[in-house]
């Protein structure tokens, strides 16, 4: 089965939720956001830096819709 993700960061998560700006979710900035087929969220996965977020997404064969 076909796994959908989305591309975030948590810059706009944090601006998005209102979180206090010193907030930086423990250093992991970059984000996949795990999609259903009905294009709900089910999941989030947080990585420090984008080289390790596409080294997974190429691992796992997955679908970027957002590029």
């Amino acid at each position: 089965m076909e796994q959908f993700v989305e591309l975030i960061l948590w810059e706009q998560v944090r601006l998005d939720c209102k979180y206090p700006k010193e907030d930086n979710n423990n250093g992991y900035t970059y984000g996949l956001e795990f999609a259903d087929e009905f294009g709900e969220i089910i999941d989030i996965q947080w990585f420090k830096n984008n080289k390790e977020r596409f080294e997974f997404v190429k691992q796992h064969d997955l679908t970027i819709i957002n590029d």
